[in-house]
């Protein structure tokens, strides 16, 4: 079986990195998966490494449809990418058409009250949660909204030992630093850890969106987190693990402050590292965390610095939290959970 996946960007953003780890699940079913990008925002490399993929990067109608009489597939899936629907409602006749929603941004999801989703199936969501909103959200009537957990690379999965020792205890932000992340709340949060354990790390890793380098120097040397704050604008997805578990084998702690997510991918990364996770009072935050049965969920400020404080002082709680994170990722996130997921999917009929 062939499929084929349509997106905007070629970037290193949470879309891409979710389609590069579907490919391993779909390796051991026996499913060939090639990728059309509109736009190349640099993740051309990462791509290219992928083994018995075609990757295209074309805009090109004409070229798009070359593409697909030749490809021959069987499932056609397109991401929040609107712009292609016209040409697949005259081109794809044979072929499954599935349309997938992931971004959390409500004017990019504008498309989802038009005709477009009469072309499709079903309609593909990260989490039940933000289904939910997207059916709220949706012409009516529509394909059947069906969630389909995000997999984890399995990267994330291997052991690491014998990490550098730090003298301070690590908190890690992972994210692009914008507005819809609410990176000030993070740094806020770390503000007040500080205050009642010195002995504190601020990891944020991320690029710049929405702000300057001397914005947010200067915003970390208002809150006294200048000694404190560690800036990493990028690290390589193969070498995440390497980081997520330093950041565990130090008694650290991950947080995120983010407002806007379709399910949470750095959640899973941190949880499959067996690094607690301490997430804000997000509704798909709840739902990938069990209510907070395997990361701790915050509704202030100090509620965030409480929980933080718990897992880096009370060791028998933060194993339990751990043991239990670690196990829903196996049950819920690997690879070969999505496969499955995604083999009874495509036997839906129109």
């Amino acid at each position: 079986m062939k499929i084929l996946y349509i997106y905007l960007f070629m970037s290193l953003g949470g879309v891409e990195t979710v389609l590069k780890n579907r490919c391993e699940g779909f390796q051991a079913i026996g499913v060939k998966a090639d990728f059309i990008f509109l736009e190349d925002h640099g993740g051309g490399s990462s791509f290219r490494t992928l083994q018995n993929a075609q990757v295209f990067v074309t805009n090109d109608h004409r070229e798009i449809e070359k593409i697909i009489s030749r490809g021959d597939y069987d499932v056609i899936t397109v991401i929040d990418t609107p712009q292609v629907h016209a040409l697949l409602r005259n081109i794809a006749k044979s072929q499954k058409v599935i349309m997938e929603v992931h971004t959390p941004h409500p004017l990019m999801r504008k498309y989802i009250q038009t005709d477009v989703i009469e072309d499709a199936i079903a309609v593909i969501v990260p989490t039940a949660t933000f289904g939910k909103m997207v059916e709220s959200e949706m012409k009516r009537p529509h394909p059947p909204i069906i969630p389909l957990p995000n997999p984890i690379n399995r990267l994330f999965l291997k052991n690491i030992e014998n990490l550098p020792k730090r003298d301070r205890v690590p908190i890690a932000y992972v994210g692009r630093i914008e507005q819809i992340k609410d990176w000030k709340e993070s740094t806020k949060i770390v503000q007040h850890v500080v205050r009642r354990h010195k002995n504190i790390d601020f990891f944020m890793v991320g690029r710049l969106i929405d702000e300057k380098p001397e914005d947010i120097f200067r915003a970390f040397s208002r809150q006294g987190l200048t000694g404190h704050v560690r800036w990493i604008p990028f690290i390589e997805y193969d070498r995440m693990p390497l980081f997520y578990n330093y950041i565990s084998s130090n008694n650290g702690v991950y947080l995120t402050s983010s407002k806007g997510e379709s399910f949470g991918m750095t959640l899973i990364e941190s949880m499959s590292c067996k690094l607690p996770v301490v997430a804000c009072n997000l509704p798909v935050f709840h739902e990938v965390l069990g209510e907070g049965t395997f990361g701790k969920i915050y509704r202030s400020v100090e509620e965030a610095a409480d929980h933080i404080l718990s897992f880096i002082e009370k060791r028998e709680e933060r194993e339990l939290f751990v043991m239990r994170a670690y196990q829903h990722v196996l049950n819920d996130y690997t690879s070969g959970v999505f496969a499955e997921k995604w083999s009874a999917l495509i036997n839906l009929e129109r």
